[in-house]
C-alpha cells in the first residue's frame, strides 16, 4: 500500500538512522509519485549530503510534486545550516463545508509541514530537542480548505482549491496575520469518470494551492514575530 511505504519514509528519515539512507535513496524510484515526493523529503530530514546525486537524477521526474519536493530538498542540503530564529507548529486544517470532500486535510497539513520546516531560521515545533528552541517565538499555523471547483474548460478538466493560514503568536493567541493562496490544475476530459485520477487530481490542486499561499510564509513569520 503506497500510504503505508509514505509513512515509513517519513519516519525512516525522522529517526536519521544511519543504515536508512541507501533503502531511502532506492525509493526514489517507487512507482508511486506521494511515495517520491515523500522519500525526497525525508532525504531533506536526514540531512546527509551524500544522498545529493540521487535527489539530482529525479530533477526531471514526470510528477510535478515530486520535481518540487527534490528541488527543496537539494537546496536544503547544500545550504549550510543556519541557527533557528522561529519555532512554528502546524495547527489545525479545517475543510469548508462548501468543499464537499474531508479527505484533504492531511495533503494541506504535510506540504505545511515540508514548506515551513524549509524557510530559513524556522524550526517546526517538536522536530528539535526542546532545550534548543524554548526561547523561540511560537507562531501557530491554522489552515483552511476554503474551495474545491471542479470544471470543464474545452478539452480538459480543471480542479482549482483555495487554501488560507491564520497566524497566531503563543501563548498569548493573538492572531498575527493571514496568507492565503490558489491553484488549478488540469486533467483529461474524462477524469470526472475515473475515481483515481480524479482523486489525484484534487490531491495536486489541495497541495500546489497550499504551496501558493506558503510563498509569503517567511515574510509573515517574520513580522508576526516581531
Amino acid at each position: 500500500d503506497w500510504r503505508l511505504r509514505v509513512d515509513a519514509a517519513l519516519r525512516l528519515g525522522s529517526s536519521r538512522d544511519q543504515t536508512a539512507r541507501a533503502a531511502l535513496e532506492r525509493a526514489l524510484s517507487d512507482s508511486s509519485p506521494s511515495v517520491r515526493a515523500s522519500v525526497a523529503a525525508a532525504l531533506q530530514v536526514y540531512a546527509d549530503p551524500r544522498s545529493l546525486p540521487c535527489l539530482r537524477e529525479r530533477l526531471t521526474d514526470e510528477s510535478a510534486l515530486v520535481r518540487r519536493q527534490v528541488t527543496t530538498a537539494i537546496r536544503s542540503l547544500e545550504t549550510p545550516a543556519r541557527r533557528p530564529a522561529f519555532l512554528v507548529e502546524v495547527g489545525e486544517v479545517r475543510v469548508s463545508e462548501r468543499v464537499g470532500t474531508r479527505t484533504l486535510d492531511a495533503h494541506v497539513k504535510r506540504v505545511a509541514h515540508h514548506n515551513l520546516g524549509n524557510l530559513p531560521g524556522v524550526v517546526i515545533k517538536g522536530a528539535q530537542p526542546q532545550g534548543s528552541t524554548e526561547q523561540l517565538p511560537i507562531l501557530l499555523f491554522d489552515g483552511t480548505l476554503h474551495a474545491l471547483r471542479e470544471r470543464r474548460e474545452g478539452q480538459v478538466f480543471a480542479v482549482s482549491a483555495e487554501v488560507e493560514f491564520v497566524i497566531t503568536k503563543l501563548p498569548e493567541r493573538l492572531i498575527k496575520g493571514r496568507i492565503s493562496g490558489g491553484a488549478t490544475v488540469h486533467g483529461e476530459a474524462s477524469a470526472p469518470t475515473r475515481k483515481d485520477e480524479l482523486e489525484r487530481l484534487r490531491k495536486e490542486a489541495v497541495e500546489a494551492a497550499t504551496e501558493s499561499a506558503l510563498r509569503n510564509a517567511e515574510r509573515a513569520i517574520r513580522a508576526a514575530a516581531e
